[in-house]
């Protein structure tokens, strides 16, 4: 049997250096995984030129870039962001609200709630048309909103209990016209 240098056998001399050839390649592999992994940024933020607001008919640009509480020029951060959505959607006036960045260029899209064209009760026997006019807050001519036509059968409903009806049923229904405009009954 032949010894190396060391006054090891090949086959011991090869089964000593074969952990430290893993741990070279291990080493070897995770270096390259780092190398090749992007460069750790700071949170994304955009500079705005200019913004650009679309699907809108009866809000003006300007109003909507109001609520958003932003401005050409700026440069805004996710929470800028965040917080300009937010506050366009508390205005109560759109469906949805979607903002794209494009550039330097921040696209607004909004979708506006429709117009309340009629208001028409159905099924009221005990109270008057006149009575339950009073007791809502939607008026004829004014943007709809999903939340008040809700308090509005709830108000409906306690008008009619006052009244010793406590099983009367409300559901609010909106008929779609042209015109982005609805018929509440």
């Amino acid at each position: 049997m032949t010894k190396n240098y060391e006054g090891k056998s090949p086959s011991t001399a090869v089964q000593s250096a074969l952990p430290h050839r893993i741990l070279f390649a291990i080493s070897l592999m995770i270096s390259i995984a780092f190398a090749l992994l992007p460069a750790v940024s700071n949170a994304q933020s955009l500079n705005l030129n200019s913004i650009s607001i679309e699907g809108n008919n009866r809000i003006d640009d300007s109003a909507i870039i109001g609520y958003a509480g932003i401005a050409p020029g700026q440069t805004l951060s996710g929470g800028d962001l965040n917080a300009a959505y937010q506050n366009i959607l508390a205005s109560g006036l759109f469906e949805s609200v979607e903002f794209t960045p494009r550039g330097n260029t921040l696209v607004i899209s909004v979708v506006e709630y429709p117009t309340i064209n009629v208001i028409s009760f159905e099924g009221n026997r005990r109270l008057k048309d006149d009575a339950l006019s009073q007791a809502i807050n939607s008026q004829s001519r004014r943007v709809f909103s999903p939340t008040t036509a809700e308090n509005d059968a709830i108000a409906i409903a306690e008008a009619y209990a006052a009244q010793g009806r406590i099983a009367a049923r409300v559901t609010p229904r909106i008929i779609r016209r042209s015109d982005n405009r609805v018929d509440l009954v």
